[in-house]
């Protein structure tokens, strides 16, 4: 799982992502930022031209395989999104190894049958697991992040009969975002990974950003979040419907869920009509409590943003996955699951854009 790359599934035509694909959005770069992420629009057009727009085939699947089927399907044409962090496969967790779990882990996945997952803590060990038992995703790891190896990604799998890739990238939440590298007090240096998508369906494009924010620097988190909003307003979204997943380690309440909320995001959680709820258990399940059990810890969010064309989004259905198998989890994180679809522009109030 070296560099780089989107999973095509002709891997010999597979296409590596150079630093022409990667946006630089720092602070103190602003000026350049616009041009580059000019530079990642063009790579992201030759892309499509280098695949001829087949970025996976007719059917989307990488030898044939199909891809889980969900136990309680979505509704018809809806797309079944989830953010879950798997807790990398190099920690020393005991009785919780990734190796005692892995089993499970996919079984809570193939339950839900998603149709785009946005992972982290994606590690080597995950990866092998998935490249065997998820083979029907296509896939694009982004950079490494965190400090020293075993790195982990913010990897995206998507279904290729329902998504078509456009352009694909990464950058890192620091003041020097093509490179790696980490600012703001941050723990552990961050990363954002992002594909623009163009469903299948004929349903308007979108970009979608999976990312894994700090766990100890609340400016690094208020800070990051900043630089992906500063990303999004370049020529990559282009004012498209904005999907945003992750471990964003803070409360709703945060100063960081802030950024995105006065960016005019909205959390899937919330349109829904839910409780507060954790997702953040640390293999305790529904017994965690934390240090304080005033808190909510619900940490990893599926956050939504309408495009500027009058696109409009929907939420159909959103839960928390509490698989378990006692005294295993899939991870020391809930799956959280949203149900999507998209209202093109002009669309009356109850013409839903299926994707």
């Amino acid at each position: 799982m070296s560099g780089e790359y989107l999973h095509h599934p002709n891997p010999s035509r597979a296409p590596v992502i150079s630093g022409a694909q990667k946006p630089a959005c720092g602070r103190d770069e602003l000026s350049a930022a616009r041009g580059w992420a000019g530079r990642v629009l063009e790579a992201g057009r030759w892309l499509s031209a280098l695949l001829g727009r087949d970025f996976g085939g007719a059917s989307g699947r990488r030898d044939g395989r199909p891809r889980p089927e969900p136990a309680d399907p979505p509704p018809e044409g809806a797309l079944r999104v989830m953010t879950f962090n798997v807790r990398g496969s190099y920690h020393r967790d005991g009785e919780n190894a990734w190796r005692r779990r892995a089993a499970l882990n996919v079984r809570a996945i193939a339950r839900q049958g998603p149709d785009l997952i946005g992972f982290q803590e994606f590690q080597d060990g995950n990866a092998r697991v998935y490249e065997r038992e998820l083979a029907g995703y296509e896939h694009a790891l982004g950079h490494r992040y965190e400090n020293r190896p075993p790195h982990a990604y913010n990897a995206v799998y998507w279904d290729g009969g329902r998504l078509e890739a456009l352009a694909a990238g990464s950058f890192w939440l620091s003041e020097t975002p093509d490179r790696f590298s980490g600012s703001w007090e941050t723990r552990q240096i961050r990363s954002a990974n992002w594909v623009r998508f163009r469903p299948v369906s004929g349903a308007p494009e979108f970009v979608y950003v999976n990312t894994h924010l700090d766990h100890v620097s609340g400016r690094a988190r208020v800070e990051g979040s900043a630089l992906i909003l500063e990303w999004l307003d370049g020529p990559v979204a282009d004012g498209a419907p904005v999907l945003l997943t992750g471990d964003f380690n803070c409360e709703p309440s945060s100063k960081a869920r802030s950024v995105f909320s006065d960016a005019g995001f909205v959390d899937a959680h919330l349109v829904a009509g839910h409780a507060p709820a954790k997702t953040f258990h640390a293999f305790r399940g529904e017994g965690f409590r934390g240090r304080d059990p005033s808190k909510e810890h619900r940490i990893d969010w599926i956050l939504l943003r309408d495009g500027s064309r009058g696109e409009r989004w929907e939420v159909e259905g959103y839960s928390i996955a509490r698989d378990a198998e006692p005294p295993l989890y899939p991870s020391d994180h809930y799956p959280v699951i949203a149900d999507l679809s998209l209202r093109d522009a002009g669309s009356a109030p109850d013409d839903v854009t299926r994707i």
